[in-house]
């Protein structure tokens, strides 16, 4: 993995949300008037408009709040699950397939060298686990695959291109899961 390449360990979560939400409202003002008609539409037209505003502001808001959760830093170390110290190393990206698409997440990570183990804070607070999907899109996956091929379900419910093989895995992942709780 990759460092991220103009950041610093300073770049910790700020409180800030006022400023994330009035960058929302400047974006959406101007989308808002650039998809509004000069003149009378169909309601095929209202509705593509509609559509595809709606997966902008999706975007911008899953965006925006991803950068509000910052990155995980909490200092040059952390307490480490062994009860020991873990480092800082660098920052570390992650590529997730979430309803709105593809989300890059760079995360602080740290390691541990009395227990050997490497982790990023932030993955627990935002719930992320090994998969490259997240758990609505996961879920989303599960239903469509239940009834459609592999394939046909990747093609009819995501924005991203994913493979047959993805979804069977994620699906028996899901099952997996499901399984064991029964």
């Amino acid at each position: 993995m990759s460092k991220k390449p103009d950041s610093t360990p300073d770049d910790t979560p700020t409180a800030d949300a006022e400023s994330h939400i009035q960058k929302l409202v400047e974006e959406f003002e101007k989308r808002l008037r650039q998809e509004m008609p000069m003149g009378p539409v169909t309601l095929e037209e209202i509705e593509r408009r509609a559509d595809r505003l709606g997966e902008q502001v999706k975007e911008a808001v899953q965006k925006e709040l991803l950068d509000l959760a910052g990155t995980g830093y909490v200092g040059s170390s952390v307490l480490c699950s062994c009860q020991r110290s873990a480092r800082y190393v660098a920052l570390y990206k992650k590529q997730m397939v979430t309803l709105c698409g593809i989300a890059t997440v760079w995360r602080a990570y740290y390691y541990c060298s009395t227990c050997r183990k490497g982790f990023c804070p932030l993955d627990a607070h935002l719930g992320l686990g090994r998969s490259q999907c997240t758990s609505a899109v996961r879920a989303r996956l599960s239903r469509f695959a239940s009834f459609l091929p592999f394939g046909t379900a990747a093609r009819e419910i995501m924005r991203v291109r994913l493979s047959a093989s993805t979804v069977r895995r994620e699906a028996q992942a899901v099952g997996v899961l499901w399984s064991r709780r029964a």
